[in-house]
C-alpha cells in the first residue's frame, strides 16, 4: 500500500469521526452509557440415580421395592451403579429403618466423591444371622446424596 493511499485513508476516517462528534454538537443529541456489572448464583442440586446396569439405562425409581428373593442366612448381594445427576460433588450414605433384629444392610461405597455425570459401581450386601426364622421381611432403606 502507498503511502498516499494510507495518508488518504486516515483522513477519511479523521473526516468522518469529526462529522459525528459534529453532529452530535450540532444536532444536540445526547448521549450516555451505563455499565453495569452482573452475577449470578446456581444453587447446588445434590441428586443420584440408581441404576440396575453399568450403562446407566433401568433406572430404580423413588419408592421401588428391592425384591431380594429367598436369601441365605449370612451374607447376600446385589449390585448396583449409582450416578451424580446432580450439579455438584457429592458423597453417598446407605441408611436403614425397620430392619430385623440382627440383620444389616452395608456397602462397599468408600466415601469418595462423585463428581456431576460421575458414577460407581456399588455392592449391597444383606446379612442375615444364623438362627433367623423363615418367613417374609420388609424394611426400608435410603440412598442420601450431600454435596461435598
Amino acid at each position: 500500500m502507498s503511502i498516499r493511499n494510507t495518508r488518504l485513508k486516515t483522513l477519511s476516517i479523521a473526516v468522518i469521526a469529526i462529522m459525528a462528534i459534529l453532529g452530535l454538537v450540532v444536532f444536540g443529541i445526547s448521549y450516555y452509557t451505563l455499565y453495569l456489572q452482573n452475577t449470578a448464583s446456581v444453587a447446588a442440586q445434590a441428586k443420584i440415580g440408581i441404576f440396575l446396569d453399568a450403562g446407566y439405562t433401568s433406572e430404580l425409581t423413588n419408592g421401588t421395592t428391592i425384591d431380594w428373593g429367598t436369601v441365605n442366612l449370612g451374607s447376600n448381594t446385589k449390585t448396583y451403579w449409582i450416578k451424580n445427576t446432580g450439579n455438584c460433588d457429592v458423597t453417598l450414605s446407605l441408611t436403614t429403618s425397620t430392619m430385623p433384629s440382627g440383620w444389616t444392610l452395608s456397602w462397599d461405597y468408600d466415601d469418595s466423591v462423585i463428581t456431576p455425570g460421575g458414577g460407581r459401581k456399588v455392592i449391597i450386601t444383606l446379612t442375615v444371622p444364623n438362627g433367623a426364622p423363615a418367613g417374609t421381611y420388609s424394611w426400608d432403606s435410603w440412598v442420601s446424596a450431600v454435596e461435598s
